[in-house]
């Protein structure tokens, strides 16, 4: 700082001049010591506009992403349902002793409708489901319509083995399903 004492001219011009660049030392000089150019940065109004628009891009990401969610777990929830009907239907066809044709005909619509979907949801590993579902209904249909005649107890047990291996396969084809759709609906 400036004082009147260190001036070597003492006129009238000088002091005026030594009191200018005083008052301007003390302008530039923050009162509680922190320096200048940090002060218009550290306050006021420009931590909130960097903040705010940050936080909106944040919220609006993080919304846009739960939609998405969303609408995948809104149009994955009926290919899950088929396919726990499927499951739900082979149990009941399997504890009937005696079928029809017409005791099919659940399987049979889910079978369509699962390749639908398949069609629909590519990644999804639902190929060929729709053959197994075929396959295990006429295996079903021939193994209920056999006799056990005890000449042909060798065929009754190829077509129950057939059958358990073709429902084995199924199953675990829909659990691969099920696990895929599970995965798209976790967070």
């Amino acid at each position: 700082m400036f004082h009147e004492d260190d001036l070597i001219m003492p006129c009238s011009a000088s002091i005026a001049l030594a009191k200018v660049t005083q008052s301007c030392v003390l302008l530039v000089q923050p009162s509680n010591g922190t320096s200048q150019d940090h002060t218009a940065f550290l306050g006021g109004w420009t931590w909130a506009a960097v903040i705010g628009p940050l936080t909106l891009v944040i919220i609006a990401a993080v919304g846009w992403r739960k939609r998405g969610f969303d609408k995948t777990a809104t149009q994955l929830q009926p290919l899950y349902e088929r396919v726990r009907a499927v499951e739900a239907e082979i149990d009941a066809l399997e504890a009937k002793s005696v079928l029809v044709r017409d005791d099919c005909a659940t399987l049979t619509k889910l079978k369509s409708e699962l390749r639908d979907d398949a069609r629909r949801w590519q990644k999804c590993p639902l190929e060929g489901i729709d053959d197994l579902i075929e396959k295990y209904a006429a295996a079903l249909l021939e193994d209920r319509a056999r006799r056990l005649l005890p000449w042909g107890v060798d065929k009754k047990v190829n077509l129950v083995l057939r059958r358990r291996d073709t429902a084995e396969e199924l199953r675990r084809r829909l659990a691969s399903v099920k696990e895929w759709i599970e995965a798209r609906l976790k967070r």
